[in-house]
């Protein structure tokens, strides 16, 4: 079975700054410039102040052992404060707003009292946190849903959204694991050249307790009128029992397209505007079923607008049935919420399980959201199933769902990268060598994940790289019960080899977007200034040649 070093490392070496980021190395470098225009312009005072400043600095490059700066603490708590002082804690859809409030009168109240209102008013908006800019170019039912996403600092994108089933089910040899494995790579790889439309994909497994619609709606038809209540009730007892016990796995596969100028150009050779985009996105969808199936999944089949919100529905308040699409629609699919310090509460009525007709007071769910840290996971080799600790390892029934990110990168910047990255290890090596030191463990496997990203990323491949990142929300129906998740969850994520998860307190209601299939959460890589000049000088456009 092929292996893989994916841990240790959360980005590339730079052309400057090596292992450190060059955020970091433009600090060091305008501290130490600041320390010489002081010490020239007020001689000694200068120089004891610059050597201050430099204290400062050296102890702000320093991190965590979650990969945090020593200020990270306070942000948090300013966030969390300024949250609260401006009402976004709470989050109310809007389509709930008192009619009154939906052009407020302040005039004849006083200034604390417009500060209260304006606090109450805040909660009111279109979408929750983490799905900002999210609207709907097609949501109408038996259609292919398409959202359009314009999130603040990234590209527009569109999204499509998959109901699969995974290739691995049941006991098999590792000959049809890595099978699995080799397809799934052939479906990234098809998907990755720069003139290719989609620009990522999202991999997300619900893990939810069975549902027991089909067993309730066969007891149904087999009731015989005169049936004693006390049947009934033994029934239904034991249908309880296993919803509660037997847990069971719901996978989706989320499709992202950048609205970069190749698909501006694409979309407009088939229409104008959205009529465009749906014509390119439809052509694309049945090009993905293929290559789906190609990948070995089953029941592969695209989502509508009402069953992705009956998605993002039980997402939210997970008493209801995730496969309910009869009653929502993606603008009255969300629930009110409250976000606290490391988790967010979602309230809301449910319906009965056997009178869909008759619905249940309110309830909360509470929810945390971990991102997992490339910089946490162990520098080993790893299969496809590493993450099966998580997935299927968990002897306590936890709601939770795994989401992974992959952006997909062009062969010829991800080449570029990785040369770059086996020179910057090789140099380092050589260093080494030279002061008559052994690199350790961990810098080691790091050169010899670069230098196998070298090897497969060689020409001829077909092979093309990604960027990736990992989220995990745990659902439970009270603070101490998500408490304990928590806990296990962790100890469950050590299994897999990550030795931390970073829960990402504070906005827990934003980070739950990350496992919900609308791709949020992972900002593509941005190549740098000397890769663009690099990979620039040499590139051009099949448009351009054609012009």
């Amino acid at each position: 079975m092929r292996t893989s070093v994916i841990g240790g490392e959360e980005g590339h070496r730079g052309f400057l700054s090596g292992r450190r980021s060059k955020t970091e190395l433009g600090v060091a470098l305008g501290a130490v410039a600041l320390w010489l225009v002081l010490m020239n312009r007020f001689g000694m005072w200068g120089f004891f102040i610059g050597i201050i400043i430099l204290g400062v600095v050296l102890i702000g490059l320093r991190k965590d052992a979650d990969g945090q700066p020593p200020w990270h603490g306070w942000v948090k708590k300013g966030r969390m404060a300024q949250r609260r002082r401006s009402g976004t804690d709470d989050f109310i859809p809007y389509d709930l707003i008192p009619v009154e409030d939906r052009t407020p009168d302040v005039s004849g109240l006083t200034r604390r009292e417009r500060k209260r209102k304006y606090k109450e008013l805040a909660a009111y908006r279109d979408v929750p946190d983490g799905v900002e800019g999210l609207s709907w170019v097609r949501q109408e039912a038996g259609a292919t849903a398409v959202a359009k996403h314009v999130p603040t600092g990234e590209e527009p994108y569109l999204s499509v959204v998959f109901a699969v089933d995974g290739p691995v089910q049941g006991l098999h040899g590792d000959e049809y694991i890595s099978r699995a494995q080799y397809r799934f790579g052939q479906l990234l790889a098809g998907w990755g050249a720069s003139s290719k439309l989609v620009s990522g994909i999202q991999m997300m497994t619900r893990v939810i307790p069975v549902d027991s619609a089909k067993h309730e709606a066969w007891m149904q038809s087999q009731l015989d009128e005169d049936v004693d209540d006390f049947i009934i009730a033994s029934y239904q007892s034991v249908l309880d029992e296993l919803g509660q016990s037997s847990f069971v796995q719901r996978h989706f596969a989320v499709v992202r397209f950048n609205l970069t100028p190749a698909f501006g150009f694409a979309s407009s050779r088939r229409g104008s505007g959205e009529e465009g985009w749906l014509t390119v996105i439809d052509e694309q969808v049945e090009s993905a079923l293929r290559r789906f199936r190609e990948a070995m999944f089953t029941g592969v089949h695209s989502l509508s607008g009402p069953q992705v919100a009956a998605v993002l529905r039980h997402l939210q308040h997970p008493d209801w049935p995730i496969d309910r699409a009869s009653d929502v629609t993606p603008e009255t699919c969300w629930f009110p919420s409250h976000d606290e310090w490391s988790h967010t509460e979602v309230v809301g009525e449910y319906p009965d399980r056997y009178d869909p007709d008759v619905f249940h007071e309110q309830t909360s769910w509470y929810h945390r959201t971990a991102w997992l840290p490339p910089a946490a996971f162990e520098q080993r080799e790893v299969d496809g199933l590493f993450l099966s600790p998580l997935l299927i390892g968990l002897s306590d029934q936890i709601v939770r769902t795994i989401a992974t990110h992959l952006h997909l990168i062009p062969a010829r910047v991800s080449k570029s990268r990785a040369r770059s990255d086996h020179t910057a290890d090789q140099a380092e090596r050589h260093e080494q060598a030279r002061k008559g030191r052994i690199m350790d463990d961990d810098m080691e496997m790091a050169a010899t994940a670069s230098a196998r990203r070298v090897h497969d990323l060689s020409n001829g491949s077909g092979h093309h790289g990604t960027s990736w990142g990992g989220f995990i929300t745990i659902s439970a129906r009270s603070v101490e019960e998500l408490r304990e998740a928590s806990v296990k969850v962790e100890e469950s994520a050590d299994s897999a080899g990550i030795s931390r998860l970073l829960w990402e307190d504070t906005f827990q209601s934003a980070a739950a977007a990350s496992t919900w299939p609308v791709m949020r959460g992972v900002v593509p890589e941005k190549d740098s200034f000397l890769s663009s000049v690099k990979i620039g000088s040499n590139s051009g456009s099949s448009k351009e040649a054609l012009t």
